[in-house]
């Protein structure tokens, strides 16, 4: 039977369904990205989903706590601010940053022809530098865009559960 992939770049917008409930693929990203740790995936990340995670797990948070309250109060706002700061902390705890440098704002800019999301080039890049055997993402343009194999979460965690776990 063939093995687990051990180099899985994790798109932004999977890590961002994993820490906001709110999200309609929270359920699925969950139990994929869980699914991966305990089987010892090698789960990485382009270095530049931290800034994103922080930055857009804020402003979602914000837009949902003014919509379900009709005020956002500087508590809240600080409250947010420490949740999305424990979301950078869980992230770069559960997966690997994959560096980058300008070769990498190269690469990005490249893959321009490819596809025109540069957030989504980095994690092209990342990808490449990182030799990862897929990326796990909900983008459906990445998805028919990557030269690298991409997976929903769904897949990714169904591929698992038809997989052996890898053995020491």
């Amino acid at each position: 039977m063939s093995s687990v992939p051990q180099r899985v770049v994790v798109d932004t917008n999977v890590w961002l369904d994993y820490y906001l409930a709110a999200r309609p693929g929270h359920q699925a990203a969950r139990r994929a990205l869980l699914a991966a740790y305990e089987r010892e995936v090698n789960l990485l990340y382009a270095v530049t989903t931290a800034k994103d995670v922080y930055y857009l797990s804020s402003v979602n948070l914000k837009r949902d706590t003014r919509w379900s309250t009709g005020t956002l109060t500087q508590g809240d706002a600080l409250a947010i601010a420490e949740l999305s700061w424990g979301f950078v902390t869980n992230l770069s705890e559960m997966a690997t940053a994959v560096g980058a440098d300008n070769a990498d704002v190269w690469l990005a800019l490249k893959y321009k022809h490819l596809h025109r999301d540069f957030e989504d080039n980095f994690v092209l890049a990342a990808a490449q530098r990182a030799g990862a055997d897929l990326i796990l993402t909900t983008d459906e343009a990445l998805m028919h865009h990557a030269p690298v194999a991409c997976l929903r979460p769904e897949d990714f965690l169904a591929l698992l559960e038809t997989l052996e776990p890898q053995t020491a």
